[in-house]
């Protein structure tokens, strides 16, 4: 039995769905920046661009410091402290 969370009404056009293979994601804006995170966004296709390549350069500059791949969850944190 599938198991739907409530969907949330934000005013943006993004969908996202997570199976047992991968994950789809549905937008009228897409920006992709990297083998591993991809980006997603509602209105102009540039706002998403700019805030991926930031993501993407915090993300490379993590890497060449520390010797390893960043975590998800640590662009999703750099995106956040930066939009918010």
């Amino acid at each position: 039995m599938l198991n739907f969370s409530s969907p949330k009404a934000t005013g943006t056009t993004i969908v996202g769905i997570k199976y047992r293979s991968g994950i789809v994601l549905c937008s009228d804006t897409r920006a992709t920046n990297g083998p591993t995170i991809w980006c997603c966004g509602a209105g102009t296709a540039p706002d998403t661009e700019r805030v991926c390549r930031m993501a993407s350069k915090h993300m490379n500059l993590f890497k060449y410091k520390y010797l390893k791949r960043p975590l998800v969850s640590h662009c999703n944190r750099i995106i956040q402290d930066y939009l918010f």
